[in-house]
């Protein structure tokens, strides 16, 4: 049993397949992701928290990448404006899009931010963190998923 306050109890699912548009315009569709491990990081621009996490995000990023790592910041609850601020001042280079109405985030069942969900190479949930992640820890959650060989 996982003793951890911020570890989800969580029943794996597939993740909902969903299609949101970038802040630079592009379509983004879990889909495309398939044979990826996704990290789908919930935040805000004004969310405190968030602006600790943003660094450790980008450094896994950049770290993980290369191994079969994507990471998708999703801004919920937020002005375009201040993400796009938000996204410029942290140097943040992964994919981020806007929740717009908020359905991606109502299907998923997010309570507050930033929120994460761990994403398998086959497109299921096997896991999720509520509060800020810190590089160690984020690596330690995919680790053995990106050790997996693709299917």
């Amino acid at each position: 049993v996982n003793s951890d306050p911020q570890h989800s109890y969580l029943r794996t699912r597939p993740m909902p397949n969903f299609d949101v548009k970038s802040f630079d315009g592009r379509e983004l569709r879990l889909s495309d992701y398939r044979g990826s491990v996704v990290v789908l990081n919930f935040w805000a621009s004004w969310c405190g928290p968030c602006r600790l996490e943003a660094p450790h995000l980008e450094d896994v990023h950049r770290r993980l990448g290369a191994a079969g790592l994507v990471i998708l910041g999703i801004d919920l609850w937020d002005d375009r404006a201040e993400a796009a601020r938000f996204i410029e001042e942290f140097g943040i280079t992964y994919d981020n899009a806007p929740d717009a109405t908020g359905s991606l985030a109502i299907e998923l069942g997010v309570v507050g931010i930033p929120e994460t969900f761990i994403v398998d190479r086959k497109g299921v949930i096997v896991d999720h963190w509520i509060g800020p992640l810190t590089a160690d820890k984020l690596i330690s959650l995919v680790d053995s998923l990106l050790a997996e060989s693709h299917q």
